[in-house]
């Protein structure tokens, strides 16, 4: 399961301040299908991009498969860590190569 909890996500370019997420939940089951529609501006990649690892979250917290991803090491071990938490969790690489993250 693939949980956010009240994430929120603020850009800042010198005085000016934008909020692409403004305390964001949302629960996705295994094998669920889902569609993330919304005006241009609404916050629909910034989401994706913190679902997969590629932007952080300022607030809030994404759980996988029950484990928060602030357990995970900064950095480039971060990201990579979460990518594979998620191919794990949508069943998109061969069982055999899924990869387990222990918490450190």
């Amino acid at each position: 399961m693939l949980q956010i909890k009240d994430v929120s996500k603020e850009y800042i370019t010198g005085e000016l301040h934008q909020s692409a997420l403004d305390h964001v939940s949302l629960n996705l089951r295994n094998n669920e299908f889902v569609a993330i529609l919304g005006p241009s501006g609404s916050g629909k990649t910034t989401l994706l991009n913190i679902i997969g690892g590629l932007d952080r979250y300022d607030s809030g917290d994404l759980i996988i498969n029950g484990i928060s991803t602030k357990k995970y090491p900064e950095g480039r071990a971060r990201t990579a860590g979460m990518r594979r938490r998620i191919m794990s969790w949508t069943g998109s690489i061969p069982t055999e190569a899924r990869w387990r993250w222990r918490p450190v």
